[in-house]
This record gives structure tokens, C-alpha cells and sequence, in this order.
């Protein structure tokens, strides 16, 4: 199955839903799928996010960067 982007977002950010989504990657037996371009865009979203009102710094990229790349493990 490909993850894309706006999921990620969602969970990492636990908006409305997020728990479902959870739980569909959690039960899904087959292979999961992120490419190089959801893994950029989850990364600005969530930076930008967590950025609030100002632009993200590159601290704040880092870090978005390191949910991301987490997340994307965790799920296999």
C-alpha cells in the first residue's frame, strides 16, 4: 500500500481521525510504500506545523525530519 504524505501529517499531528488511520497501516499484512517525495512533504507539513506563525528554521526541519523518518520506520 502507498503512504501518502497528508497521512502521515495526520497521525504525526493527530488530527481528527488519526486514530483510524493508525489502525489501518497497523493491520495491513501486505508491504507499505513511502517514496522520497511523501517523505519531503511530510517533513515541510509538519515543520510548518510546528513552525506555527513564523517559517520553520532549520532546527525545526531537523527535527521534523527526524518525526518523519521515524514514523516511516516504525510503520515498516
Amino acid at each position: 500500500m502507498f503512504v501518502d504524505a497528508s497521512v502521515i501529517v495526520a497521525i504525526l499531528n493527530q488530527e481528527p481521525g488519526w486514530e483510524e488511520l493508525m489502525k489501518r497501516l497497523s493491520g495491513f499484512a501486505g508491504l507499505l510504500y513511502v517514496s522520497p517525495l511523501v517523505r519531503f512533504e511530510a517533513t515541510q507539513a509538519v515543520a510548518r506545523a510546528g513552525a506555527g506563525a513564523r517559517k520553520p528554521t532549520a532546527e525545526v526541519l531537523l527535527k521534523a525530519r527526524d518525526l518523519v523518518d521515524q514514523f516511516i520506520v516504525e510503520i515498516g
